[in-house]
């Protein structure tokens, strides 16, 4: 688990598929951890480290949970002022009309806007595949954001961002998922874009906190 979230802060994911030697041989993914490495970094990174810290042993979903919530106070989220960006409703009962509505209304470039409706338009779709192509599909995706000329700073922050914390939430407890009966909901989806619009770190721990309750 440690090594995994390495992959995590730096960004640096490695594909567990069966064809793992082809891909980290290709030059484009051998490219692409130079660039993630050196040009990107998530709004939540310092939670993450902390987290690495912490977590030197494998969680259970309820130990994870604490250790988060413990977090929370640290970074002051529980007395973080309500800026009013957030979605007040349940995620749960949010429409696939509901979250396109979300991307439209945010202030993403229209490349990043089609970009992150076909990113939840495929999670939604890839999930119920072998881990293996869901992970690779995220792998690629970060790539693609990075090396796309049509994506301004902003674009790449949320569209990155979104992109971790459902990296974070599928695998973060083990390389493989845990419950094979949980699924990703629209309203998964919605939180993440939601948190990574906010544009802070409270909003991105607030989202994996409501995520392991």
């Amino acid at each position: 688990m440690k090594n995994l979230f390495k992959y995590f802060i730096c960004i640096l994911f490695v594909s567990c598929s069966n064809n793992e030697g082809d891909y980290t041989d290709n030059p484009e993914h051998k490219a692409s951890k130079s660039i993630i490495t050196n040009e990107t970094k998530s709004l939540y990174t310092s939670i993450k480290a902390d987290y690495l810290k912490q977590a030197d042993r494998p969680l259970s979903t309820a130990q994870r949970s604490a250790l988060i919530h413990k977090l929370s106070d640290k970074y002051g989220l529980n007395t973080y002022p309500n800026t009013g960006t957030s979605l007040r409703i349940s995620y749960e009962d949010i429409t696939r009309q509901e979250l396109q509505q979300l991307i439209e209304n945010s202030d993403l470039s229209t490349a990043a806007k089609n970009s992150l409706s076909n990113f939840a338009n495929t999670i939604l779709m890839v999930q119920y595949q072998p881990d293996p192509e869901l992970y690779d599909y995220l792998i690629q995706y970060q790539y693609n954001v990075l090396t796309d000329n049509q994506f301004n700073s902003y674009d790449i922050q949320v569209l990155n961002t979104t992109s971790d914390m459902a990296m974070l939430t599928t695998y973060g407890d083990d390389e493989e998922r845990e419950d094979e009966d949980w699924d990703i909901a629209v309203g998964h989806i919605a939180s993440w874009i939601n948190s990574s619009l906010e544009s802070n770190e409270e909003a991105a721990l607030e989202t994996l906190i409501q995520q392991l309750k």
